[in-house]
């Protein structure tokens, strides 16, 4: 690792600059002489890479009259010895423990500053033995980590659960800081091993919870329910129930039989023979609360977290099933994306979508009625883009369609040339440029949709899975479902 410094000293200006490379790694601090500053991290395809981005930047401030040494009036580094720390920490009495606990749960952060800068004890362990820097990372207060660090903050203090302030929080920026003041990181890098138990369940006792069920590469559907994780073989209904009460989302199949669910703990895997957890405490992934995941042509999984509200610049958790690799806008795809999930062309090649509509590789845009974009099916040259009840749009080239429906679309999936929709108000399907409703058995409305093999459709309603094939509804037992009169009529 290596690391220059820079400072900038001349009229009202005073001001440093450091940058540092470690492998391909790029991590650049700079503010105001005698403060914390800011801090970013950029990642590169090699050290070589990330060491000729830093030796332009330190040729680009150079020029601009940046001399070369921290020098007295430098602002403290990240990693200061916890004895200058405290020197520096303002004389009298220290604040109680208690007032810093109050300032940090009402989220006043400046004042949590205040207090720290006023001597207030940085490695007291609150309720659960989380220090301040603990919940410093957790809350994602960069400002605040670096203020807690510069005091003597132990860096890799453990708490109740073992883990460190590093293990909590997933944000890129927080570990790049935690990295530099000298914390050793993850115990683990590839998630840990769950243990459920498993036992054979009744058809008619399984419920669907929402819209999450997928089919694996064998043919097998999988599906959520309140108890846990259920699988469908065509013969037998068997259940995983966990000790940990996570909630599926999607479920999705990825390379060598590998079968991704996103969750709101971090990325679940089954192997066919093992169960793994991928959590922000046992890997890279940026944001364990994902809220939208997808798979690319090659079965490497990419998570979009939740992150509060959707802003633009999201970073991206790629997973490839034995490790996570976080991207970065500015570094592996472009600035600017207010992205909600993505997909990938015939090339492998990545589309954002979201509040931008569709954003191509080549820059390009498609932004269907000027609506936000809630999914995105590829199939050769024509793209199907949800836009819930503003629309589903389909774009042929530089033509594009709009199909209306009165509920909006819930679910999506392309069977050959059918494009099947599911919503509240049934099941519908796309058959060239005819919209039409499917009558019968889905009254409920559908939540979620699945392809499984030789076209058969799996449909998620009124908590309940069916089958759909040859314009008939089957529970999963094989017993048809009888048609219910609907006077809504085609739409088109």
């Amino acid at each position: 690792m290596t690391t220059r410094h820079f400072t900038f000293v001349e009229g009202t200006s005073s001001k440093f600059w450091e940058v540092t490379v470690e492998g391909s790694q790029l991590t650049i601090r700079f503010g105001r002489i005698g403060a914390s500053g800011q801090t970013q991290l950029k990642s590169f395809g090699s050290p070589s890479e990330a060491q000729e981005e830093a030796d332009a930047l330190i040729s680009s401030k150079t020029k601009k009259g940046y001399v070369e040494g921290e020098g007295a009036t430098a602002a403290p580094s990240a990693s200061a010895p916890a004895a200058a720390a405290k020197k520096a920490a303002k004389p009298g009495k220290a604040p109680k423990p208690e007032a810093v606990d109050k300032a940090f749960y009402k989220r006043d952060y400046a004042k949590v500053k205040s207090f720290i800068e006023a001597g207030a004890d940085v490695n007291f362990r609150y309720g659960g033995q989380r220090t301040l820097l603990h919940r410093a990372a957790d809350a994602e207060e960069l400002e605040l980590l670096e203020l807690l660090i510069a005091r003597g903050a132990e860096v890799d203090a453990r708490d109740d659960e073992k883990l460190t302030p590093y293990m909590v929080t997933g944000s890129p920026q927080i570990r790049a800081a935690l990295r530099k003041a000298g914390s050793k990181g993850l115990d683990e890098t590839n998630g840990h091993a769950l243990k459920p138990k498993t036992k054979k369940c009744k058809v008619a006792d399984a419920e669907v919870d929402g819209s999450a069920l997928g089919v694996d590469a064998k043919g097998d559907l999988w599906f959520a329910g309140h108890e846990g994780i259920h699988r469908w073989d065509g013969k037998a209904l068997t259940l995983y129930v966990f000790e940990e009460s996570f909630s599926v989302d999607r479920v999705l199949p990825g390379a060598r039989g590998l079968l991704y669910f996103s969750t709101n703990w971090g990325i679940v895997t089954f192997d066919g023979k093992a169960w793994r957890l991928v959590s922000c405490a046992d890997s890279e992934l940026h944001d364990q609360h994902i809220t939208n995941f997808a798979v690319d042509r090659n079965g490497v999984a990419y998570a979009l977290g939740y992150g509060g509200e959707a802003t633009v610049d999201r970073p991206i958790s790629r997973y490839d099933g034995k490790s996570v690799t976080v991207l970065m806008p500015g570094v592996d795809f472009p600035r600017g994306i207010e992205a909600k999930n993505v997909t990938f062309d015939a090339k492998n090649q990545m589309l954002f979508f979201g509040a931008v509509g569709v954003r191509f590789p080549d820059g390009k845009k498609f932004s269907p009625g000027g609506n936000e974009v809630d999914r995105v099916i590829l199939d050769g040259n024509t793209l199907w883009a949800d836009c819930g009840y503003m629309g589903l749009y389909r774009r042929v080239g530089t033509s594009t369609k709009k199909f209306s429906l009165d509920d909006g679309v819930e679910a999506l999936v392309l069977s050959g040339k059918t494009m099947w929709i599911g919503n509240g108000g049934g099941l519908h399907r796309i058959d060239g440029d005819k919209l039409t409703k499917v009558e019968g058995a889905f009254s409920d409305g559908i939540d979620g949709l699945a392809l499984g093999k030789n076209g058969t459709l799996w449909v998620s309603s009124g908590g309940k899975v069916f089958s759909f094939s040859k314009g008939e509804a089957r529970s999963l037992d094989g017993k048809v479902v009888e048609p219910q009169s609907d006077d809504a009529e085609d739409e088109e």
